[in-house]
C-alpha cells in the first residue's frame, strides 16, 4: 500500500469518525456502525486497503485500542459506583458466557456439526461467548447525552465486558485441558481465574498510586499525559506476560480508576494522603487520543 494511500485512508476515517458522530446526534445510529460500513467499503468493497497490512496490524491495534480505552473508563468512573457493581457484573459475565458456552455447545454437536463432540462445541461456544470492550463503551459512549441516569448501567456493562475477556479466555484453556486431559477438574478454572482477577487488580492499583504521586511531582510540567501513556501500555503488557491472558484489562482499568481516585484509596487504607492532580486536563487529553485509536479499531 502505497504511503499516500495510507495518508488518505488516515485523514478520511478521523473525518468519517467525527461526521458520524455528528449523524449520531441526528438519526441516533452509533458512530460504530459507520466506522464498520466505511471499513467494509474501503476493503472488500472498493479494494483500496491492503488487508494483509490490517492483519498484520490487528494485535497491535488490539493492545493499543483495549488499554487507553479501559484507562479512560477507570479515569472517568467513581470507584464506589464500580465496587457497587462488581458483583452484579461478574455475575452477569459469567452467566451469560456460561449460557453461550452450553446453547453454542449443545447446537453444534448434536445438530449442526455432529462431527464434533460436546466438549468441542463448547469450546466454540468459549470462543464467541464474550462482549467486546471496545465495542461495548464506545456504544454507550455514543448514547450517554441521550438517555439520562445512565452512569450506573455505564459501569455495569463496562465491568461485565471487561470481566467476560479473561473469563473467555480462562474457560476456552479449560476446555482445551479438559479434551486433552479428562483429569483437569473445574476447580482449577476458578482458582485460575479468581488468581487473574486478584493479581491483575493488584498490578494496576500498585502503579496507578505510585503514577498519581508523579503526576502530582510533574503537576507544573508540560506533557504529564504523553509520559502516562508511556506508563500504561508496558504496563498492559507486562499484565498479560505476567498475570495471564486477559489481565491487561483489568489492570488498565485499575491504573486510571487508582489516579483518579487516590484519596478515597488512602482513605480506606487508613492514611491522609492527598494529591494534586489536574483531572480535566487529563481526561480532555485522553479523549482526544481515544477518539483517534477508536476510529482506527473499527
Amino acid at each position: 500500500m502505497h504511503v499516500e494511500n495510507l495518508i488518505i485512508l488516515v485523514s478520511l476515517t478521523i473525518l468519517v469518525s467525527y461526521v458520524s458522530g455528528l449523524i449520531y446526534s441526528k438519526t441516533r445510529i452509533p458512530d460504530v456502525v459507520w466506522l464498520m460500513a466505511f471499513g467494509v467499503l474501503m476493503g472488500p468493497v472498493l479494494g483500496y486497503v491492503d488487508k494483509g497490512l490490517f492483519n498484520e496490524l490487528a494485535p497491535l491495534m488490539s493492545v493499543i485500542a483495549l488499554s487507553i480505552i479501559l484507562f479512560e473508563a477507570g479515569i472517568n468512573v467513581d470507584i464506589v459506583m464500580l465496587l457497587g457493581s462488581m458483583g452484579k457484573a461478574m455475575v452477569l459475565s459469567v452467566a451469560s458466557i456460561m449460557g453461550s458456552i452450553l446453547l453454542i455447545g449443545t447446537l453444534t454437536a448434536y445438530f449442526l456439526v455432529p462431527e464434533l463432540t460436546f466438549p468441542q462445541g463448547m469450546l466454540l461456544g468459549a470462543m464467541v461467548g464474550g462482549t467486546s470492550t471496545v465495542a461495548v463503551y464506545g456504544i454507550l459512549s455514543s448514547i450517554g447525552d441521550t438517555l439520562p441516569n445512565l452512569d450506573s448501567t455505564r459501569v455495569l456493562l463496562t465491568m461485565e465486558s471487561i470481566v467476560s475477556d479473561p473469563v473467555c479466555i480462562i474457560s476456552s484453556i479449560t476446555l482445551i485441558k479438559m479434551i486433552v486431559q479428562p483429569e483437569f477438574t473445574v476447580r482449577d478454572t476458578v482458582k485460575d481465574l479468581l488468581t487473574t482477577f486478584i493479581l491483575s487488580s493488584a498490578l494496576g492499583l500498585a502503579v496507578g498510586v505510585v503514577w498519581a504521586k508523579v503526576l502530582d511531582r510533574l503537576r507544573t510540567r508540560q506533557y504529564t499525559y504523553m509520559i502516562t501513556l508511556a506508563a500504561l501500555l508496558p504496563t498492559y503488557i507486562a499484565s498479560e506476560q505476567w498475570v495471564g491472558e486477559g489481565g491487561g484489562a483489568v489492570t488498565a482499568l485499575v491504573f486510571g480508576l487508582a489516579i483518579t481516585n487516590y484519596r478515597y484509596i488512602m482513605e480506606r487504607l487508613g492514611r491522609d494522603d492527598r494529591v494534586l492532580i489536574n483531572k480535566k486536563r487529563l481526561r480532555e487529553f485522553h479523549e482526544e487520543v481515544t477518539f483517534f485509536v477508536k476510529s482506527f479499531f473499527f
